[in-house]
């Protein structure tokens, strides 16, 4: 008998057509090993992309699930990055809907030839595709084929309906529900693992069982389940000693993304400067079971915010920035300054410390709202000195650092509850600034990198945020603090650069002809 069929058996048991005006594709998918149901996934295709699910090999538990939009510019290292994180022993399932070729460019693509892909360079424009594998040593059973530690079970595409043959609209606003049925050879014995499978247990396990348990039920948490040199979170608490002369403790807000959540804990830990874990508190939008978890693993505090108003309101984001402030003066009655992150963010290591500057400027001026350590301005050739910091009408955005002060007078004022006012920009308005400036860097102190944010999407992620520049200096002493505590001796200073600088006569089109000597660029 074909090996092919018996490893493998592709059931479409359902198309269903929904008509909608302005509706796009929709995808719903059940996965199935040996009849027994381990996995449905709705809405997977609600955006064109790559669905990726990632599988226990001898249990058939799902480990991980994310869905990658490829047809937006920079996903397809996304999706790279996401593939090298895939442990041995993996059964890993692929499934691409609707434009997901339109942005698969050479990572994501190299990316799905190493797992095994032949099809990936001829695959038509809204052709659905599967490729189904398992990572690790060896092939599982029969002749399949292998391509550096991965092996191919089966790759196809999925035929559509006539109706939908010819109508590209009509299959952008389909929704598709596929079962797909994956006998794999072995698994159906017990416990036993199919053939060339291994299961080991790390030697650090029987000392941190919980991490232990995490890394067995879950996939893509990479230096926390390492075998060899981990992140052991639960050491931080007892080899660090505190560095900051004052006490500035940071709010983390997440929901439904932990691997974000995973990696801005890995950069604070491993990188920032000054870092303190008892100084933390991470606010959970809901109980998403996922994030808690591995929170388990963080000496860190963590409270659960209840959601409110509907999944595409703003209120959801508007009342969880609320609460965490409001959370994090109550928990620390003794601090004048807290620090605001959101999980897509990647800090630098000279992050605390700059704000370790800048709290008691903040605490000074009541005409400051507070201190941003991102800079919209922070790009080669526009910024360069990591000494300068400004006072900017602007507001709060990707990390922040408030008074508690501040923090009263603002949640006075904060944003009514319903949609289409999101909360930075309600501060922005003159009725709740009222004349305050925001202390802001000439090179930013962190990094936004989400393809998948409330409001940043991949194509906006690559075209204003790639390019950023970021401080990787571990310190950086701030030049001329004091003058930035007043309005009037930050304008004297702003004057005296203007004054010393070099005026720029412009005679050609600055679209044709670039007015700056070449000599005197940032590079």
């Amino acid at each position: 008998m074909d090996y092919l069929a018996i490893i493998f058996m592709l059931a479409i048991v359902l198309w269903r057509l929904q008509r909608t005006v302005g509706s796009v594709e929709q995808f719903d998918m059940t996965v199935y090993i040996y009849e027994q149901n381990i996995g449905h996934v709705k809405n997977i295709g609600h955006v064109s992309g790559i669905w990726c699910a990632v599988f226990d090999s001898a249990s058939g538990s799902r480990l991980s699930s994310r869905f990658i939009t490829t047809s937006d510019a920079g996903q397809d290292e996304e999706l790279a990055a996401l593939l090298a994180k895939i442990r041995e022993n993996r059964l890993v399932i692929f499934v691409g809907t609707g434009d997901f070729l339109r942005s698969l460019y050479d990572a994501g693509a190299d990316a799905l030839r190493t797992y095994g892909s032949v099809m990936v360079d001829k695959l038509a424009n809204y052709e659905p595709w599967f490729l189904i594998g398992r990572s690790g040593r060896g092939p599982l059973t029969g002749n399949f084929s292998s391509s550096q530690g991965f092996t191919t079970l089966v790759e196809g595409t999925m035929t559509l309906p006539p109706s939908l043959q010819n109508d590209v609209n009509k299959v952008m606003s389909a929704h598709h529900s596929v079962n797909l049925f994956v006998p794999i050879a072995g698994l159906k014995s017990g416990n036993r693992l199919p053939e060339g499978s291994i299961t080991e247990d790390c030697d650090w396990y029987a000392e941190y069982k919980q991490q232990a348990r995490f890394c067995q039920r879950y996939e893509g948490y990479e230096s926390l389940c390492l075998c060899v040199n981990p992140l052991i979170p639960a050491l931080h608490s007892t080899n660090a000693t505190r560095q900051l002369k004052v006490k500035i403790p940071i709010i983390i807000l997440t929901a439904t993304r932990p691997w974000y959540l995973f990696r801005i804990l890995q950069t604070l830990w491993q990188e920032v400067q000054g870092f303190w874990p008892a100084d933390v508190l991470v606010v959970v939008d809901g109980p998403r079971q996922p994030s808690l978890e591995l929170l388990e693993n963080f000496p860190v505090s963590v409270i659960v915010h209840t959601p409110q108003g509907n999944h595409e309101d703003n209120t959801r984001t508007n009342t969880m920035v609320a609460f965490g402030l409001k959370s994090g003066f109550q928990k620390w009655p003794e601090v004048e300054q807290i620090i605001v992150l959101e999980d897509d963010l990647i800090p630098s290591p000279d992050l605390l410390t700059y704000f370790e500057q800048l709290a008691p400027v903040l605490t000074a001026d009541p005409t400051l709202m507070c201190a941003n350590a991102f800079s919209q301005h922070s790009y080669p050739n526009t910024a360069y000195d990591l000494t300068t910091v400004l006072r900017t009408r602007v507001m709060p955005q990707y990390g922040w650092m408030m008074t508690r002060s501040m923090a009263t007078a603002l949640l006075q004022l904060w944003v009514p509850v319903g949609p289409g006012r999101d909360w930075d920009w309600w501060l922005l308005l003159e009725n709740q600034r009222r004349n305050r400036l925001v202390l802001t860097p000439e090179v930013s102190r962190i990094r936004h990198d989400s393809s998948s944010g409330a409001h940043v999407y991949a194509w906006e992620q690559g075209l204003y945020h790639a390019d950023r520049l970021q401080s990787n200096y571990s310190t950086a002493v701030l030049a001329n603090i004091d003058r930035l505590s007043s309005p009037s001796l930050y304008d004297a200073w702003y004057c005296s650069e203007i004054l010393r600088s070099t005026p720029i006569i412009i005679r050609d089109n600055p679209c044709d002809v670039f007015p700056l000597p070449d000599d005197q660029l940032y590079s």
